[in-house]
């Protein structure tokens, strides 16, 4: 005891001097300063907040409580790590038990003060977070505040003649400032004498900008008419093609405007005040390019066959109208709002540019959200509606047959998505409506709000959904040319997993829609931002945090090990099992084993990157057995039997089996149940319990040798043994019967009208036993005919006593003319 006390004392002074140091200086100092901070920021608030900037001020406190979250978790584990020395030292001595050493009682004394310090650190950290939490909210419900009451302030009617003369006197002297940038420009450049040069480039400029954006675009789409002439309009063709058309008529616009951009700015046209608005001008002549291009792309007014909607031609021209009429009414309201900034303005002239605008983009909404104009492509189209069914009409016995009628498969579940689509028009047309009434009452804020924002969003909109569609049918080409024939007629497995890669297509698309939605409807950059990093950071779920990030990557690693075991699956199908000599029952089990294991694999390398303890899935394993006992037997059962299936195998793919549900050829042994395709080419669903608990005829368990018995009966004239040499000699002659086990003869009975004889043959093939019997019953039929030998039928006397003398006179009265 002398000896081990000093080591262990010199052990915990060693861990103490790693684990046990007090909380570092500076992260003492970044706690406080962290307090200070956040008291400052809740003192503004308390003060004046209508001063203060509620973004940055949203955007500091944000980055307080990240830091404080990431300084908690050194300081809890300096927590544990005494927690743990404290617990080495064992309990104190209590009261009449003798005292620790000296030396034991100090680090004792050491240990807990620093653990105190630590639980103080934490407590301040845990402060600091809940004061973060505490001015976040707060300031969300000022920025709340603040946009409402900005959207909804009072303005002057749109109808005001006030307004309007103030307007009128803002917009002339932003013109007059203008006109005097302008001829600045002029003078300067023809003092410097490059007034003709500046002309010319910037002329040249425009005539290559107009014969890019009229003529070449022109030819391109010609070229691309022409290309498409001869080929069948799918639907993956369709949304590829809108792409292409997309980009040819954007592609050569754009570059035509940057050249005259880039002369204006050269020969000095743009000053450095100027930006702004060129920049304006710039980029709003790009929205107006990518507006027609595609409207023209998606709607195709003069290729009706190329349309990615399916939508009567009148309304084509009709949508694609409104559409470009919008866009042109918002970019030249972005561009005066620059032109204002840059040249001069008045707050009136604000407010009719808002209203002006909020007024047009509303009729134009209107018009939009017309059910005339959307409905004949929601109920015409091939692919839209799919290839009709024939139900054939039923009749009374007797009365004449009734037509077939034909319904639209899945009717009733396009029902539903047609009538979300209604409900979505008309609460288009009550904003359109609100967007057009609002200034008129004073109330323009509103009015522009709503109208600009809609258009925004429902262009963002057709941007994701374009570019979710274009991805989801490059990946179905992609699978149609590199898969083969052989892989797209098996199971299910390839479009199980094109399902899994549209899903996340999906997600993506959502993820990409979110942001700029949310910027559109008014969230600040650095609050979309911010909500992005806590998704990504994510949350705590006791030792486990679960974020977006975490998820994204164990999605990925499950659907990437889902991938390369379908891709060992299809190596072993294509490559190693046509070079083998195994059947097709055993290639099957070894495939689904294969699925098995890989799935499991995948399963559990995505619950481990989400940080989740394997072995804890006892608790779920536990909790599953109790569901097991109450309601999920048969499916565990089925599951069980599927794997002694598929181990065992009694049954395996390609066997003729005969159960109580049906008789026919085993196709797929899943899981759950074993398919089998009877020979009228239906399917019957077998669970697998019935096949391991119940009887079974397998007619080619070990090999597919049969037997056949053809049943014959002759007259009893016939002489028995030369039926029995014929019978011989017949299945002898056939090349269908198997010389070993020989065929032979039975005579079964002397049955009533007839000598009843049997022929029992093997055949190598049981399957083509229907054949084989057909073939035998001819040729014996012809030797029996040859040799005389009668097949009978039934036959009856029938003796009729005590009828009435005058019977068949009744019954067959005599004609007039008829004999007597």
């Amino acid at each position: 005891m002398r000896l081990i006390l000093p080591v262990l004392v010199a052990i915990l002074l060693l861990s103490g001097l790693a684990f046990g140091q007090t909380i570092d200086p500076e992260v003492r100092a970044g706690i406080e300063a962290r307090r200070v901070q956040l008291e400052a920021i809740e003192s503004l608030l308390r003060e004046d907040p209508r001063e203060a900037d509620l973004v940055a001020l949203s955007e500091e406190v944000r980055r307080l409580r990240q830091e404080a979250a990431l300084a908690e978790a050194p300081v809890a584990r300096q927590i544990d790590a005494l927690r743990a020395e404290l617990e080495a030292l064992g309990p104190p001595p209590a009261e009449g038990e003798p005292a620790e050493s000296e030396d034991i009682q100090r680090e004792r004394r050491r240990l807990n003060q620093q653990l105190a310090e630590a639980e103080a650190a934490r407590a301040q950290i845990a402060l600091n977070i809940a004061a973060a939490e505490r001015l976040a909210g707060r300031i969300a419900e000022l920025r709340r505040e603040a946009f409402t009451e900005d959207l909804f302030a009072r303005t002057p009617f749109l109808i005001s003649p006030e307004l309007w003369t103030d307007a009128l006197r803002g917009f002339q002297e932003g013109y007059g400032n203008a006109v005097a940038a302008y001829r600045g420009w002029y003078d300067s450049t023809s003092e410097r004498g490059r007034l003709d040069v500046a002309f010319g480039s910037i002329i040249g400029a425009l005539v290559l900008a107009i014969a890019l954006l009229v003529p070449v675009r022109r030819a391109l789409n010609r070229l691309i008419a022409k290309r498409i002439a001869g080929l069948e309009p799918y639907p993956s063709r369709r949304v590829i093609l809108a792409a292409v058309r997309t980009a040819a008529s954007v592609l050569p616009g754009v570059l035509g405007g940057f050249f005259l951009y880039e002369a204006l700015r050269l020969n000095g046209a743009i000053p450095e005040e100027g930006e702004v608005l060129a920049r304006a001008i710039w980029f709003g002549f790009i929205v107006l390019l990518l507006a027609d291009g595609v409207a023209s792309a998606v709607f195709a007014p003069r290729l009706p066959a190329w349309r990615v909607l399916r939508l009567e031609t009148r309304s084509v021209f009709v949508i694609r109208g409104l559409l470009l009429g919008s866009a042109v009414v918002i970019v030249v309201d972005r561009v005066l709002i620059r032109g204002a900034e840059v040249f001069g303005g008045s707050p009136a002239l604000t407010t009719v540019q808002e209203g002006l605008v909020s007024m047009t983009l509303g009729i134009l909404l209107f018009l939009l959200a017309r059910d005339r104009l959307w409905s004949r492509g929601e109920d015409t189209g091939a692919e839209a509606a799919g290839p009709a069914r024939v139900i054939e009409g039923e009749a009374p016995p007797g009365a004449p047959e009734a037509p077939a009628r034909v319904v639209a498969p899945a009717e009733t579940s396009r029902e539903e998505p047609r009538k979300a689509r209604t409900r979505i028009r008309v609460f288009v047309r009550i904003l359109a409506v609100i967007a057009v009434l609002a200034p008129l009452v004073g109330y323009t804020n509103l009015g522009y709000f709503i109208a600009t924002r809609t258009f925004a969003l429902f262009a963002l909109f057709g941007l994701v959904w374009s570019l979710r569609a274009l991805m989801r049918e490059m990946v179905r080409l992609a699978d149609r040319k590199f898969s083969s024939k052989a892989l797209e007629e098996a199971e299910g497995d390839e479009r199980l997993l094109l399902s899994w890669i549209g899903i996340i297509i999906d997600l993506l698309a959502l993820a990409v829609f979110v942001p700029p939605a949310l910027l559109i409807l008014g969230a600040a950059w650095a609050d979309v931002r911010g909500w992005i990093v806590d998704a990504f950071i994510g949350f705590e779920i006791g030792n486990v945090r679960i974020s977006l990030a975490k998820i994204l990557t164990a999605v990925a690693i499950f659907a990437l090990l889902l991938w390369l075991t379908r891709q060992a699956q299809k190596a072993a199908e294509t490559q190693i099992f046509p070079r083998s000599r195994m059947d097709k029952g055993v290639q099957n089990s070894l495939r689904t084993l294969m699925g098995y294991i890989g799935l499991v694999i995948a399963f559990a390398a995505g619950v481990g990157t989400l940080g989740f303890d394997l072995s804890n899935l006892a608790i779920i394993a536990g909790a599953l057995s109790v569901g097991i006992g109450f309601g999920l037997q048969s499916i565990v059962n089925n599951f069980v039997s599927g794997l002694i299936l598929l181990f065992e195998r009694p049954i395996k793919v390609g066997d003729w089996i005969i159960t109580s549900s049906g008789e026919g050829i085993v196709k797929r042994i899943s899981v759950r149940s074993t398919e089998i395709e009877t020979f009228d080419r239906s399917s019957v669903i077998v669970p697998n319990s019935e096949l391991i608990s119940s009887s079974v005829t397998n007619w080619t368990h070990k090999d597919r040798i049969g037997r056949i018995i053809i049943n014959v009966g002759t007259a009893y004239s016939s002489d028995a043994k030369r039926v029995i040499e014929i019978l011989e000699q017949v299945a002898r002659e056939s090349t269908d019967i198997l010389n070993y086990p020989a065929p032979f003869v039975v005579f079964e009975d002397f049955g009533a009208s007839s000598l009843d004889f049997s022929l029992r043959a093997y055949i190598r093939d049981v399957s083509e036993s229907l054949r084989v019997r057909t073939r035998l019953r001819v040729a014996i039929h012809e030797r029996f005919r040859e040799e005389g030998i009668e097949i009978p039928f039934p036959q009856r006397d029938i003796n009729m006593r005590d009828l009435p003398e005058d019977f068949f006179d009744r019954a067959f009265p005599p004609k007039p003319g008829d004999p007597a």
